[in-house]
């Protein structure tokens, strides 16, 4: 009898199949569709990823040399100015019939406003090394007693 049933099983076997299996080789083909389209998605994510990249570094590229390109400029009309100011000579386009430029007393003013500006600017700069110095002293105090705290060590005290 037990061979009559496994004929049963395997001709049923036959005409309907295993469905079982066929619902995980369903789920298997679902899953590996699933996962290529995720894998497309992912390099679709980095290609546009890495255009934006290379983008971004051509501009920021672009924007480093119009920056130097501006500060070139604009050191060599202020080195420009300064021999003018310097020389005494007027301004280009200057000739024999061009109007006069500034006279000698609106020039010795306008040297001696720059140098006085010049003269608070160094002092100022000379004020905030002389803060920054201060600054990094307290700092270095501060950082010795908290190390000799954490060690338990005495703190050294200068009166």
């Amino acid at each position: 009898m037990a061979r009559k049933k496994s004929a049963n099983q395997s001709f049923e076997h036959a005409v309907f199949g295993d469905e079982e299996a066929a619902a995980m080789r369903a789920e298997l083909v679902e899953l590996r569709a699933l996962v290529a389209e995720l894998s497309a998605q992912v390099h679709s994510q980095f290609t546009t990823t890495a255009a934006h990249a290379e983008i971004a570094r051509q501009h920021a590229d672009f924007i480093r040399d119009e920056a130097h390109a501006h500060v070139e400029r604009t050191r060599e009309e202020l080195v420009g100015l300064l021999e003018q100011m310097r020389g005494g000579t007027r301004a280009p386009g200057g000739g024999a019939w061009a109007p006069p430029g500034p006279s000698a007393i609106a020039t010795a003013e306008r040297v001696g406003t720059m140098e006085a500006q010049l003269a608070k600017a160094l002092d100022t700069v000379q004020y905030c090394f002389q803060r920054q110095q201060d600054l990094a002293a307290t700092m270095e105090a501060l950082l010795d007693t908290v190390i000799y705290e954490h060690r338990n060590e005495p703190v050294l005290r200068l009166a």
